[in-house]
């Protein structure tokens, strides 16, 4: 019987007006679930207020309710009127016996006062702002132990010394430091802070051209895109955006806690929000108050460049969401990597740009580069510290390396007919078969998540070139997890987009309507929602493989300034494609008079990638300036194109 409002309001809920016996079948077993037994459950959420006088007397604590004020008579007399008056008090009014008695009835301040949950001083800065005398004073001070935390670190805001845990993600804690997180206010997606918005951080030219439309929505420029910090929106908050804005700004991809964190870093909010937000501590490890805040002065913060900030002041720049280029206010274009010019050039190439020798160290090779493709099961906390350093020199951080949607499966929207030898043996170990494999969505293998595969059919997966992340993304969508873990993993806001809710996640056969919506009629925020779950329009109406434009079409009819748009222009040049010769006006490159045998191996992949194999390859038209000719054949590197834009993780 709980809704959000209940759950956040202690004592609201009427459901909390029932002792642990009263509960029906359902409400017990949901109530176990939830981890409450009896006791726990008349204490903590009902106080035992259902009980008889004479049932306190049995239990013992029917002098915890003499103490605050309580008789037989007030008690069975259920008449507002006559309640002691403890029952009006304030905690900080009562006496310390008072107190006391309550604490025995499992009431603490908070619970006592009926505070929501959002006032809480746990939740509003996890006692952040807190000396460490009222943190013992609390009883909370055993907890920041367990962090790392000690009573010299603590010691004032700006000289604080960081313990190890505060660098560490949730996944990264022990056991026991999840149980001390958790009892100052902390869930993994809090902890984990706003997920790192990657799509920010792509050059303007990179951008499609949706991304370009809704970001010009937003009044963001190419100039003011590629250079962080210096467009007039992103001085203000996400609650001061207009409804226009917001929406443009949630089809790109921000929620409120992205914007507000990465995007303008709290700057739009007053004093008093920086408390309630829990983030007006690292401020003050910064050198602000109240007074220059207020004035809009600034420190001499600003002019201190990433690398000469002391421990302090560089994990509260992060907890600002600030990496070294947005605080240094490095131009995009500036960056030292272009992960998408990296991953267009030749094994060769990248040892001319420099680069090759970082993706040795992530285990790549000629043959798996020219394929692109190879086991990508580790996560960031599975890397060496050869592989970490590796990985930063190609400006990859933690969050992008993680983020799942960044690793588009190229290989699986390939034709059954065009798979390699080696990749259709692991999709039949899979128990793929044309039929299936074509139909993306049809397999009964993509109704588990990675974890619930066998042996086998997990080192099919991770031959196939799928990590946990991936596959569970891709090609389950997150199906195979239990609701608590979609809790977990910080999904439910996408899933909740489109009606789902925990009983209907239980419920076998059942989905909201909106769930089987055409991907034409979602709004852009469950578009977007759709995309987080690794959807695109041509899987989620689950079309054949047969009819998507690199099978159908060959992207033929798109101009050049539309494969531009879909971000694929680029990568024609690697068959030697510009706009005069794919608009005929000059003679095609010299690849289009190729016999599959004389393509070289990346050439080769590139065809198989945009759905031809041999035989399609030596029936295509021969070239020549008739631009209709021309694109049948190599318009149709467009999915190639596609895909690998998207294709950023590299591992």
């Amino acid at each position: 019987g709980y809704t959000q409002s209940t759950w956040d309001d202690p004592g609201l809920a009427h459901i909390e007006n029932k002792s642990f016996k009263d509960l029906t079948t359902v409400e017990t077993s949901a109530a176990k679930k939830l981890g409450f037994d009896k006791h726990q459950w008349d204490c903590y959420q009902n106080h035992y207020g259902s009980y008889s006088w004479h049932q306190l007397k049995q239990e013992g604590i029917q002098e915890y309710f003499t103490v605050l004020g309580w008789t037989h008579e007030t008690w069975k007399g259920g008449n507002g009127d006559a309640n002691p008056n403890t029952e009006a008090e304030d905690w900080k009014e009562m006496t310390s016996n008072e107190q006391q008695a309550a604490r025995k009835l499992c009431y603490f301040q908070e619970t006592w006062n009926k505070v929501h949950f959002d006032d809480w001083e746990c939740t509003k800065d996890h006692y952040g702002s807190y000396t460490w005398d009222e943190l013992t004073e609390k009883g909370v001070d055993k907890y920041f132990e367990i962090l790392g935390w000690s009573a010299a670190t603590w010691s004032g805001a700006a000289t604080r010394i960081v313990p190890e845990s505060e660098g560490m993600d949730w996944n990264e804690l022990t056991s026991e430091q999840h149980i001390a997180a958790r009892k100052i206010c902390f869930h993994k997606t809090e902890w984990d802070g706003p997920p790192y918005p990657t799509f920010r951080y792509r050059k303007w030219d990179h951008l499609s051209y949706g991304e370009k439309k809704n970001a010009g929505i937003l009044s963001y420029t190419e100039e003011s895109w590629n250079k962080l910090g210096k467009a007039k929106i992103e001085e203000s908050a996400f609650h001061e955006l207009s409804s226009s804005e917001k929406e443009a700004a949630a089809a790109l991809g921000f929620k409120r806690s992205v914007w507000d964190c990465y995007i303008n870093h709290y700057e739009g909010f007053t004093w008093d929000a920086l408390y309630t937000e829990g983030v007006q501590v690292y401020f003050i490890v910064l050198g602000f108050n109240s007074e220059i805040w207020g004035d809009g002065q600034d420190t001499n913060i600003d002019s201190i460049k990433w690398d000469t900030l002391n421990p302090a002041q560089k994990t509260a720049a992060k907890e600002l969401c600030y990496i070294e280029e947005s605080w240094d206010d490095i131009q995009l274009d500036k960056w030292d990597c272009d992960l998408d010019s990296f991953y267009r050039s030749s094994w060769s190439g990248l040892n001319e740009m420099g680069v090759q020798q970082y993706f040795v160290a992530l285990g790549w090779g000629q043959d798996s580069w020219s394929s692109r493709r190879k086991d990508s099961s580790r996560d960031w906390e599975g890397l060496s510290k050869e592989e970490a350093a590796a990985a930063r020199n190609l400006c990859f951080i933690k969050e992008e390396w993680n983020a799942p949607n960044e690793y588009y499966p190229i290989f699986r929207y390939s034709l059954w007919n065009t798979l390699d030898q080696d990749i259709r043996e692991a999709a039949t170990n899979l128990e793929y078969n044309e039929d299936s494999w074509n139909n993306p969505g049809t397999a009964g293998i993509e109704e588990y998540s990675f974890e619930r595969l066998n042996n086998k059919m997990r080192n099919a997966a991770k031959d196939l070139g799928y990590s946990k992340g991936t596959w569970d993304c891709w090609q389950n969508h997150y199906f195979g997890y239990d609701w608590k873990k979609i809790e977990e993993d910080g999904l439910v806001q996408y899933f909740a987009s489109f009606g789902w809710t925990e009983t209907l996640w239980n419920t076998v056969g059942e989905a909201p309507e909106q769930w089987d919506s055409d991907w034409s009629d979602l709004s852009s925020t469950q578009r977007n929602a759709a995309e987080s779950l690794c959807y695109f329009e041509e899987n989620w109406e689950k079309i054949d493989l047969n009819d998507w434009n690199c099978s159908a079409t060959h992207y033929s009819d798109y101009g050049w300034s539309e494969l531009k748009e879909e971000g694929v222009q680029s990568y024609l040049a690697l068959l030697g494609w510009t706009e005069d010769n794919w608009n005929g006006n000059t003679a095609p490159p010299i690849t289009e008079d190729k016999e599959w045998n004389a393509l070289n191996q990346e050439e080769r992949i590139a065809s198989r990638q945009i759905c031809y194999s041999k035989n399609l390859s030596n029936s295509a038209p021969e070239g020549g300036n008739d631009v209709n000719v021309v694109a049948i054949f190599f318009a149709t590197v467009g999915l190639i194109i596609l895909a690998l834009a998207t294709f950023r993780k590299l591992g």
